[in-house]
């Protein structure tokens, strides 16, 4: 009875290391409540990071895709993809600059001028178009912005990003039409992509691995402890 009991915990240890190791998309619930406080527009948009509740929980996001639209308290659905399972120049670039955007205390205006910046070359990366039409709108020129973006993709290349790295960054793709604002759809009903740093993808690696390293200590230690009675 007690090996069966030990056999059933082993197993469910292991079934935790595996569940907490291994990588998969799944779909959250997102509610876009507002912007960073204190925060500015820029030729006529706001620049992340933006508050959104994921699941529950209030979370900062940074928008990248700036043709799409989101409207403060609009509910919407998002698949969740670990950046490190995409394999992207495009996706590890825009973490390297959200890393350096979400590490900013924008209490001083060369920071939130920095913020901006980051901001805009995250959507020039993916937009470059719709930003550049944006920008021509208010007389900015965007040939600046592309170069540093180039430069970031270029040093990105150069420089792989480490998967401990990568694996702390989460893309939310929303789901096609599932914007609601109130009762009704939102107009238009897909809202943005946003990516947010996490640590808990890397958290639970090192858990699963724990687990994983604590049963084989304990099927050990039974096995030394087994008696043999002929």
């Amino acid at each position: 009875m007690k090996m069966k009991l030990f056999t059933r915990s082993l197993l469910l240890a292991v079934v935790a290391a595996v569940i907490c190791i291994a990588p998969g998309a799944k779909a959250d619930s997102l509610s876009l409540t507002g912007v960073a406080p204190n925060q500015d527009s820029f030729a006529g948009v706001y620049v992340g990071p933006y508050q959104v509740t994921v699941n529950g929980t209030s979370t900062p996001l940074i928008c990248d895709d700036f043709s799409a639209e989101s409207f403060v308290g609009e509910t919407w659905q998002a698949t969740a993809v670990n950046l490190a399972s995409l394999g992207s120049l495009q996706y590890d670039t825009a973490a390297y600059l959200a890393n350096q955007l979400l590490a900013l205390n924008t209490s001083s205006p060369a920071a939130e001028s920095q913020q901006t910046l980051l901001q805009f070359e995250i959507w020039d990366i993916f937009q470059p178009t719709a930003v550049s039409n944006q920008l021509a709108l208010y007389g900015i020129s965007s040939v600046g912005l592309a170069a540093d973006v180039l430069a970031a993709e270029d040093y990105v290349s150069a420089n792989p990003l480490s998967n401990a790295f990568l694996s702390e960054f989460t893309v939310y793709t929303p789901v096609t039409g599932s914007g609601m604002c109130g009762s009704a759809a939102c107009s238009p009903a897909t809202p943005q992509e946003f990516i947010v740093r996490t640590p808990e993808p890397s958290t639970l690696l090192m858990l699963g691995a724990g687990l994983a390293f604590l049963a084989v200590m304990l099927l050990r230690r039974k096995n030394a402890g087994s008696v043999s009675i002929a």
